[in-house]
């Protein structure tokens, strides 16, 4: 082995992360026996489909994903799910690694990876630059079509958004090239919430929720001024002299003169962090979270049924309620077991 070909062997290795294959050792002017003699001798391991790893230690998950595209074929790239990892997605994990290829390629199937012929492709949405991967935003709408569930679908979508790989309006102009799908429907439902600012499954879950109950739809990631300071909100929404606001400090408070199913009425001095306005707001709090939106946002429709619908614009008279309201321990740990005193012998 000359001194030249050793040289570009080194050089392909480190940039493909340890994994060479037989095809591109020929092309650097290696012959059959020179590359079974690395194999005989244990310095090199041979995986199958010609591919082979230019040393013996642990395979991490860029290795990984090199063997699977060299072994799949020259014009696969990794799509879906493995591209977004490859660009930088944390928070996600796939069990099988995503590749897809030209329609009608005839590419390999090896274990372990899916494989997804598909048309969609252009040489625009390829980065072929280090390991030939999709770009994130459309691998971020190909893991979402390719997801085992409408929830893990909707976690693929927000989470590129949230994270920065992608913005928004990049993603929905990607979704409008889809025309066929059976979860094309909600996928634009989705991408609509997340152009509007949603950058969060639960914040999914609240406009969800909002929509299902007939409440006013709100608008996500705005900063709230208080005469505290400045803090910012998770969710805050406005439809005319209402204000529905999710927030993790602040927990539901009703507005003068309304009933609760207990049959009190609640009233209470304006909040610093509000305007004058009614204001609904929601806990966010990991114990019984959505039991307590669900019940609270029960309560507000049947309100809003009961008084007429919203108030309108401009009504001075209506003010929100501060008081916050906590979910008894005793309610979350359910009923109390009966003290028994411990008899202790002499």
């Amino acid at each position: 082995m000359s001194t030249h070909r050793g040289g570009s062997v080194r050089s392909l290795s480190e940039e493909q992360s340890g994994v060479v294959h037989r095809r591109q050792l020929y092309e650097l002017g290696w012959t059959r026996w020179q590359v079974d003699a690395q194999l005989d001798g244990g310095r090199w391991a041979q995986v199958a489909g010609g591919v082979i790893i230019t040393h013996r230690g642990p395979l991490p998950d860029r290795a990984r994903w090199w063997a699977a595209v060299l072994q799949v074929g020259p014009r696969a790239v990794l799509a879906g799910s493995t591209a977004l990892q490859a660009a930088g997605l944390t928070g996600v994990s796939d069990d099988v690694i995503h590749v897809a290829a030209p329609k009608s390629s005839r590419p390999r199937r090896p274990p372990g990876v899916r494989v997804h012929e598909t048309r969609l492709l252009s040489h625009d949405d390829v980065l072929r630059a280090g390991l030939p991967r999709v770009r994130p935003v459309a691998a971020a709408v190909q893991a979402a079509l390719w997801a085992r569930s409408d929830r893990q679908a909707c976690l693929y979508l927000v989470s590129t958004v949230q994270q920065r790989l992608v913005t928004a309006v990049d993603l929905a102009d990607r979704l409008a090239r889809v025309t066929r799908h059976r979860r094309l429907p909600l996928l634009r439902s989705v991408v609509g919430d997340v152009v509007d600012g949603a950058q969060a499954l639960s914040e999914l879950d609240f406009a969800a929720l909002c929509r299902r109950r007939g409440l006013p739809q709100p608008t996500r990631q705005s900063v709230v001024t208080t005469a505290l300071g400045r803090c910012s909100s998770t969710s805050t929404g406005r439809t005319g002299a209402w204000r529905p606001r999710s927030t993790a400090a602040t927990t539901c408070g009703s507005a003068p003169g309304w009933t609760t199913p207990g049959g009190r009425t609640r009233s209470s001095s304006m909040d610093d962090g509000c305007c004058g306005s009614r204001c609904w707001r929601f806990a966010s709090t990991p114990n019984a979270r959505w039991t307590r939106r669900r019940r609270r946002c029960g309560v507000l429709a049947g309100a809003q049924r009961r008084v007429g619908g919203l108030p309108a614009d401009g009504d001075s008279g209506a003010r929100c309620s501060t008081q916050t309201r906590r979910t008894p321990r005793d309610a979350l740990a359910g009923p109390r077991r009966p003290h028994r005193p411990t008899i202790r012998g002499a």
